[in-house]
């Protein structure tokens, strides 16, 4: 019927009632699928056409409930309480996690609470509810048990694919109602919504983007839903298109900036353009640092780089693998890079048994630099984990303490490596991976830090490896997270995701074989070609505190680098691994 051509996203700003955005249709009045600023969302599929045509229509039901309420049992209230047409079945979510299923006709109101079954319905699973019917029901409990404790955002759009979709499938929602997003698909001319790309949207920043471009400054609320002039058009904030998915370069000029960089560089804007846009193009030099043959001993490699920029000098903490020691963290500092390879190396001493994969910052509210490892000890409970050491003293390689361990909790039986700490205005949190293409994360009070983690929550599932670093971009609400995966362009390689909080929802980046952060694909060699992999690396940070913030228009990464032909046929702790400095190239 080709109404999925008129598809807009609307929001409504009436005076003294909650706002609230709708995924509709130019012209519609009411909404069928919407979410309010109480963090209150609502879905609806149609049922049969019989009912009492005298009650209040459906769509501005919903409409009346977006207005008015602010829970999922307030919405229920207002069901109840008002005369209702015929038949419609919605699936009702709020921001304190409260669901419900609903029924609705003229005369009867039947509500189903998560996990409670339906002899209508195939089985729903703990702490779920849905609405569908037919075989696409089947399919869709079946989908749902399948990737139960295990749905994010790409699951949840691979959930709701077809046969669970219809063929007359003319848009999708995915809402966060804790973050006030929504994540919305329209139908193409001849495609459903389910195969069509998603776009975030934000309800928040949508008001924000609204009285930004009309110097709204008084009291008086007005619907949005005009598609901007060509003075306002283009990307929001967050780098999400909304009003004109095909807009023309003409017409893309806003390019979120953050706070710190300088915007009126036409350089800082082409570099922001393509950070948004997922396009990362690298040069490569020659190999900064390279191992070092101890006197009695043999060093394979130097990997894992962790470093910060503090007193004008580098601190670069590196994993060591040796014959007669395995696994040992070095120190070595710098002001230049051309001598990083020349100066002293110095081996930690304050562990005796195997640790490796270093990260260090400095913790603002204990005053002290804190180094994370992955180690182990006879003595711990459990023998391998997560742990910390501290200094006052980062240029002073023998002030830091015994190793202890963080008493992170393990994820799915697996105990996880390359720890990496990161944190917000109120929790730190800890991310890792299990080697099975999952990422994790823990959280702590940052009053409770370095101990009292929480169990381990699922951040992304994908085709991801080992090295997940995560950063925060500075001057903006956005974090960058970087993963190793294999196979790619080169035997590893590196993907990029993007959140608005720690806690996810990631959206992929650069997160796909042809298309990723840094690979032997996108890297141009400046001299003699020395790796045919990017592994194990550090975004050169521009702060050394907790909050690891990277500058978006400059991004430099340090690596751990090997060619193919040296690395065959040995095992992977005497791979001669080296670190090199990947530096963007123009966009």
């Amino acid at each position: 019927i080709h109404l999925q051509q008129a598809a807009v996203v609307q929001v409504f700003l009436p005076d003294g009632y909650n706002a609230w955005m709708s995924l509709g249709y130019a012209g519609f009045l009411g909404t069928v699928t919407c979410m309010n600023e109480r963090g209150l969302a609502i879905g609806e599929i149609g049922g049969r056409g019989e009912g009492d045509w005298d009650g209040m229509p459906m769509t501005f039901l919903m409409r009346d409930i977006m207005e008015r309420a602010s829970t999922v049992e307030e919405a229920l209230e207002i069901f109840r309480k008002t005369p209702r047409t015929c038949e419609y079945y919605y699936v009702l979510s709020d921001k304190h996690r409260n669901m419900a299923a609903v029924r609705a006709t003229p005369k009867e109101l039947l509500v189903l609470r998560p996990g409670q079954q339906h002899p209508l319905l195939p089985r729903v699973p703990e702490d779920t509810v849905f609405i569908s019917g037919d075989t696409r029901a089947q399919v869709l409990s079946q989908r749902l048990q399948e990737h139960y404790g295990q749905i994010d955002l790409q699951r949840m759009i691979q959930i709701i694919k077809r046969p669970v979709a219809m063929a007359s499938n003319l848009h999708n929602a995915i809402f966060s109602p804790e973050t006030l997003e929504m994540w919305v698909a329209d139908a193409g001319r001849e495609t459903p919504a389910c195969d069509e790309p998603y776009v975030r949207v934000c309800l928040p920043e949508l008001v924000q983007w609204y009285r930004k471009v009309n110097n709204f400054t008084g009291d008086q609320k007005n619907l949005i839903g005009q598609k901007p002039g060509p003075k306002t058009a283009g990307n929001f904030p967050d780098g999400s298109r909304l009003w004109d998915r095909e807009a023309s370069a003409e017409e893309d000029q806003m390019i979120p900036i953050p706070s710190s960089a300088p915007a009126d560089s036409t350089e800082t804007k082409a570099a922001l353009k393509a950070l948004w846009e997922g396009r990362f193009s690298w040069r490569l030099g020659p190999p900064l640092v390279e191992p070092v043959q101890p006197e009695g001993d043999i060093c394979y490699s130097v990997k894992d780089p962790s470093i910060v920029f503090y007193q004008e000098r580098w601190h670069l903490f590196c994993t060591v693998r040796g014959q007669k020691r395995t696994h040992q963290i070095e120190y070595l500092s710098f002001q230049d890079w051309q001598e990083a390879n020349r100066v002293r190396r110095v081996r930690l001493q304050n562990h005796e048994g195997f640790f490796c994969a270093p990260q260090v910052f400095y913790f603002t509210p204990h005053k002290k630099w804190y180094l994370i490892c992955q180690a182990s000890d006879p003595s711990w409970d459990p023998k391998y984990g997560a742990a910390f050491a501290t200094t006052e003293n980062l240029a002073d390689p023998a002030s830091w303490s015994r190793l202890k361990p963080l008493r992170a909790r393990p994820a799915d039986g697996k105990a996880g490596l390359d720890f990496w700490i990161i944190c917000d205005d109120k929790h730190a949190h800890l991310f890792f991976t299990t080697l099975d293409g999952r990422l994790w994360r823990e959280e702590t009070r940052l009053e409770d830090f370095p101990h009292g983690w929480s169990e381990p929550m699922l951040a992304i599932r994908a085709d991801i490896f080992e090295a997940a670093h995560v950063y925060k971009i500075r001057g903006m609400q956005k974090y960058l997270a970087l993963i190793e995966a294999q196979a790619g362009h080169g035997w590893r390689y590196y993907k990029a995701y993007l959140a608005d909080r720690l806690q996810g929802p990631w959206t992929p980046l650069a997160a796909e074989r042809d298309r990723s952060f840094a690979s032997m694909k996108n890297v141009q060699h400046t001299g003699v070609r020395w790796t045919d992999c990017i592994s194990h690396g550090e975004l050169l940070r521009c702060g050394v505190d907790e909050h690891l913030e990277v500058e978006p228009n400059n991004l430099r990464f340090l690596f751990q680098g090997v060619l193919d032909q040296e690395r065959a046929g040995k095992p992977y702790g005497q791979i001669p691994w080296r670190l090199g400095l990947l530096e963007p190239d123009e966009p």
